[in-house]
């Protein structure tokens, strides 16, 4: 089964952003981070909340870094692999 995990990441964004005070509409989310890179996710962000965000670094040593331990490998689909 083949999920848009980009839709999920979208509605992740739009929890934690309203977590840390300064919410973004799921259109918003869309518009400005979909295809950019962290830093500017982070800028955007920092710049609606007032104050710098933690380095990415030390979010992975925290509670965040338990998202990456669960992730698993999905196998190639027929066709799809390199090589």
């Amino acid at each position: 089964m083949l999920v848009d995990s980009e839709r999920i990441c979208v509605k992740v964004d739009a929890l934690i952003t309203a977590e840390l005070g300064c919410s973004f509409t799921e259109a918003e989310i869309v518009e400005l981070f979909v295809g950019s890179s962290g830093e500017v996710h982070t800028a955007a962000v920092e710049e609606r909340i007032g104050w710098r965000l933690e380095t990415p670094a030390a979010r992975l040593e925290g509670p965040g870094r338990a998202v990456f331990d669960d992730m698993r490998e999905v196998p190639a689909l027929l066709g799809m692999a390199g090589g």
